[in-house]
């Protein structure tokens, strides 16, 4: 790997963790959604595949427990994440080389992990919820979209017909203070 290689892994990582840091972590959950965040959350379906499942705007902390804990989650749809994730994962491989990406990637969550369980907990304090367990899902759930977008910014690629990657929706949706819970009924859950 050539070292402008190696300086482009170290300034994307550095700018999304300034993206992490600037972000509205939480601030939006449970209002209304905007247009913005429809098409946002519409394109992350369109990018796994799943257009034909509908939105589902949570409006609080326990109905997004409830959404979190629901038994009927989609299986095709965690598996399809799951292989998107792989995918990104082996191109970035590839391309940086296993001694260049883990610490990129470590970097990565390490700086996730100290910046999401306090704005998590903030929100849910702010709506009268202390729920240790859902605020750590809450934090866990957004720490995993800065892994995938690490990932996705990471790899070398090319949007497809101007389209954005599924990762870039999901953490727009996370930057944005919302947070993608999951997909059950042909329901996509969103707070």
């Amino acid at each position: 790997m050539n070292a402008l290689a190696a300086e482009r892994g170290h300034a994307i990582v550095r700018g999304l963790i300034s993206d992490m840091e600037a972000a509205s972590w939480f601030a939006a959950v449970g209002e209304p959604p905007t247009k913005g965040e429809t098409t946002t959350a519409l394109a992350y379906l369109k990018g796994l595949g799943f257009t034909d499942c509908v939105l589902f705007w949570i409006a609080d902390w326990a109905d997004a427990r409830a959404a979190a804990e629901r038994s009927d989650w989609s299986q095709s749809w965690w598996q399809r994440e799951q292989t998107v994730q792989s995918e990104l994962y082996a191109a970035a491989l590839n391309h940086l080389g296993e001694a260049r990406l883990l610490p990129l990637l470590t970097e990565i969550t390490d700086s996730a992990t100290r910046l999401l369980h306090g704005p998590a907990a903030v929100a849910a304090a702010r709506s009268g919820h202390a729920d240790a367990g859902i605020i750590r899902a809450a934090a866990g759930s957004a720490a995993q979209s800065c892994y995938q977008m690490a990932l996705y910014a990471l790899a070398p690629h090319a949007k497809q017909d101007g389209q954005d990657h599924p990762f870039v929706s999901k953490f727009r949706l996370f930057e944005a203070g919302r947070w993608p819970l999951t997909i059950a009924a042909n329901t996509f859950h969103i707070f």
